[in-house]
């Protein structure tokens, strides 16, 4: 089946989880950015892009919304300093312990359906 091949009331339903599915997944998207290394803004919205395969696109403030959120309840840092070349002050944000350890703790109990051979398979069978 084709996204051509859906209804105006299929692909409506799509939109609404897919929104929800974003607004929720964007966190996790950050945490696992900042996993990796410490990150500008911009440098967070390209990691998403990429660790998603193009799938998820955030605007800048979603991102910078979600920054606060997460900088809030202390699972981010940040640090502010002059941007190379322009000198403009920029932001480099950072997992704090306790963000690590969330973010292990989200990964290894709310998300590990998602390593299940059970569900990939299932996915596949859908999308196949």
């Amino acid at each position: 089946m084709s996204t051509s091949d859906v209804t105006d009331f299929e692909a409506a339903m799509v939109a609404s989880w897919s929104d929800i599915h974003k607004k929720s997944a964007l966190m996790q998207f950050i945490l696992l950015v900042l996993h990796e290394k410490p990150c500008w803004s911009a440098e967070i919205r390209d990691g998403i892009s990429a660790l998603s395969e193009g799938s998820l696109h955030v605007d800048e403030q979603s991102l910078h919304r979600a920054l606060r959120r997460l900088a809030g309840n202390n699972l981010i840092t940040f640090t502010s300093g002059p941007a190379p070349g322009t000198g403009a002050r920029r932001k480099t944000y950072q997992l704090t312990q306790t963000g690590e350890r969330v973010l292990r703790h989200y990964l290894q109990t709310t998300l590990s359906y998602a390593r299940s051979s059970r569900y990939l398979e299932a996915l596949a069978a859908v999308v196949e």
